[in-house]
């Protein structure tokens, strides 16, 4: 297992497939390996396959919460709604508050249109957020894009300057702040924000698209 972890660790996806592959054949309730083969798989695209592999891992291990959120993860990647808030609960069973499920469970709610719920996630999210995430994926982004789904546009205007105030370096963040603005019909700050954006990520298609729009409405 601990090859196949090097190997990952160095983008040696190939030779990290057969190393884990042996180890779980080798020693089947090797969580580590399990977990490690379900990387390897997910880096790939492989869904289906690592799916499979975070499964056995967050079944051998119940609290191990790195496999069960992986396991939400991808099951919510594969549509599997239902299975991901079940894995993202066995992740919160322990009662620890991990932004990361509060926040994937939330998204699987709003894909079965349980708005409600999703809501209050979203928002134990946020509160729960320690600021260790990726720039692009952050719990107060997706609970200001939650709120401009639902077609509450200023409180998402609120959710959003507070998410670019957090993370002024997320092309996401800006983009979906730049929509609401729109939306609310402040198209110079909605200008200003798309190109930050593109500054910041130059391939963004719907930053550029969004951006000409905008700016041949301001007669530019």
């Amino acid at each position: 297992a601990k090859e196949g972890e090097t190997h990952l660790r160095a983008g040696e996806l190939d030779q990290a497939r057969e190393s884990l592959e042996q180890a779980t054949q080798l020693a089947p309730k090797n969580v580590a390996a399990w977990k490690a083969l379900g990387k390897v798989e997910i880096t790939q695209h492989r869904y289906e396959v690592a799916e499979r592999a975070f499964r056995h891992a967050c079944e051998l291990s119940p609290g191990d919460e790195e496999a069960c959120y992986y396991l939400g993860r991808t099951c919510y990647g594969l549509t599997r709604l239902e299975q991901a808030i079940a894995a993202y609960r066995q992740v919160l069973s322990s009662g620890r508050r991990i932004w990361r499920a509060y926040n994937g469970m939330a998204l699987a709610l709003e894909g079965l249109g349980r708005n409600s719920e999703a809501e209050n996630l979203f928002r134990e999210g946020v509160k729960a957020y320690d600021g260790t995430a990726n720039s692009d994926f952050n719990p107060r982004i997706d609970f200001g894009a939650f709120l401009f789904r639902q077609g509450r546009f200023e409180e998402a205007l609120a959710a959003l300057q507070r998410a670019v105030e957090g993370e002024p370096g997320s092309a996401r963040a800006h983009l979906e702040l730049a929509r609401t603005l729109v939306q609310l019909g402040h198209l110079g700050a909605a200008a200003t924000h798309l190109t930050q954006v593109v500054t910041i990520d130059p391939n963004n298609g719907p930053a550029h698209l969004l951006l000409g729009k905008v700016n041949f409405r301001l007669g530019r």
